[in-house]
């Protein structure tokens, strides 16, 4: 849901529309228009519009807000702007927000054209919303496709990949419950079996050393052979989601519990719901390349095309200046 940053001089209170999903910062403002013409895009200014902004009395205020978990500070420049100069300027207001909206799109999908090769990524994809009042559009969310990736064997006894739902739980390093579904372990220095990001696989299942003839089982039951005895070592252990979607997505691969998500439901690989573990295997990622790519040239043509409304809004806005001046 979108919210709203009040701000005032102590005279005149301004409510700024906010899309959600959105930090504010230097680089990273959100431009919009009512009957007050709202500035944050300085470095994208139109000569027309400049015009207009200097010769207009502005006002500077200071606003405070909570924005995904921070605090920050925004600094609102405001004119009056009124009549048709208004509709050519809300024109390229709106044409900004759809220039936010596909760069959102083209950096989601070259994200996912990087994670291509990454085992157990899941592509996540934006959805564009329609602000109200004419005010454009922005990217209301973002969703995480979570089918099936192919499994390939590897021949690397360490590595297990999850056919269905469900996935590991971690310990990262900061001590946080993290949860993946890239199965590329192996035994860190205290013999913990971890992933590739050195998060240790919960519950720890630790190999001994001179362990040999390493094997994980489709059920999730560890075994080693030591000193010529078969020894468990334990289970590797599964969690659903009722809404996998809603985990947030951190580093390494690692994704958190949020309320959109709900709790960690454990289990044993195969049963009450949760996917089966194939030893000696890796799950891909989902990404279809050739799909982000043709998304990558859609946002290329929609971003052009924001640019020129831009420029043909500022040229008729340039040639009624000419007129009145």
């Amino acid at each position: 849901m979108a919210t709203g940053l009040n701000v005032s001089d102590g005279k005149l209170l301004i409510s700024v529309y906010i899309p959600p999903n959105h930090c504010f910062g230097v680089n990273n403002d959100f431009f919009s228009y009512t009957d007050i013409f709202f500035e944050y895009f300085s470095e994208l200014f139109t000569p027309s519009a400049k015009k207009i902004w200097k010769a207009d009395k502005t006002r500077v205020y200071t606003g405070h807000m909570s924005s995904q978990n921070r605090e920050v500070s925004v600094k609102i420049l405001i004119a009056k702007v009124s009549g048709v100069f208004g509709i050519m300027i809300q024109a390229m207001s709106a044409a900004l927000t759809g220039l936010r909206a596909y760069v959102d799109n083209a950096r989601t999908a070259a994200n996912n054209i990087a994670n291509s090769n990454t085992p157990g990524y899941k592509r996540s994809s934006t959805v564009t919303e329609s602000a109200p009042a004419f005010r454009g559009a922005y990217t209301g969310a973002l969703l995480r496709e979570q089918s099936q990736g192919a499994i390939v064997s590897t021949g690397n006894p360490f590595d297990v990949a999850i056919n269905g739902s469900g996935f590991f739980e971690v310990r990262t390093s900061d001590g946080k419950t993290g949860y993946t579904r890239a199965g590329s372990f192996r035994a860190d220095s205290q013999g913990r079996l971890a992933d590739s990001s050195g998060n240790i696989l919960q519950p720890e299942i630790s190999v001994p050393a001179g362990a040999k003839d390493f094997a994980i089982e489709r059920d999730g039951s560890v075994s080693t052979t030591v000193n010529g005895q078969k020894q468990n070592l334990g289970t590797i252990k599964m969690v659903n989601f009722n809404n996998p979607g809603g985990l947030s997505q951190g580093g390494g691969n690692v994704y958190y519990e949020t309320a959109a998500s709900g709790q960690p439901s454990p289990g044993i690989p195969g049963t009450g719901g949760l996917g089966e573990i194939y030893p000696n295997s890796l799950e891909l990622s989902n990404v279809d390349i050739g799909e982000e790519m043709v998304g990558l040239i859609q946002s290329e043509h929609g971003f052009k095309a924001q640019i020129k409304t831009i420029q043909t809004s500022d040229e008729m806005l340039g040639s009624l200046l000419d007129i009145k001046t």
